[in-house]
């Protein structure tokens, strides 16, 4: 979602600041992308303070007048297959981090008096009962409400 997000913004004309873990497909996309628009690459684990932190910090430097949170991932299966410190890097990255830069987006465009938008991306599993995707459809419904 994220790569397509960029291609159709790339595609309207819109400098693109894009941030990911992995720096070997953060810049293939750069390149692919910086023949139509301005790309800048930011590196950053949103499930680490300090990835968001710098992000937060990229943000007030910056002040884009779109944020797009969509970083996200989750594991299928039941909720005991997988150790408690994996589940708890998915509320960072699908809850934390959405709430974290949201806030901090908006601070940084209220105290430089620009209008923009912020956009955070969900899933139709934050509206149901997922059973195999408990943690995953559980910090989509944050996402939901706190958006909302």
């Amino acid at each position: 979602i994220g790569m397509a997000t960029c291609e159709l913004l790339a595609s309207k004309g819109i400098d693109l600041l894009i941030v990911g873990r992995n720096q070997e497909q953060l810049q293939s996309l750069k390149e692919r992308l910086s023949s139509q628009v301005a790309v800048e690459s930011f590196q950053a684990d949103l499930a680490q303070a300090e990835g968001r932190q710098y992000m937060i910090s990229i943000l007030h430097e910056r002040t884009p007048d779109l944020v797009i949170n969509n970083a996200g991932f989750g594991f299928y299966g039941e909720a005991l297959t997988y150790s408690t410190n994996e589940q708890v890097d998915i509320l960072e990255v699908n809850g934390r981090a959405v709430l974290e830069l949201t806030l901090e987006a908006a601070r940084a465009l209220v105290s430089k008096e620009k209008k923009g938008v912020i956009l955070n991306v969900s899933s139709a599993a934050g509206f149901q009962v997922f059973p195999n995707m408990a943690v995953y459809a559980a910090s989509k419904a944050f996402v939901n409400r706190f958006s909302e």
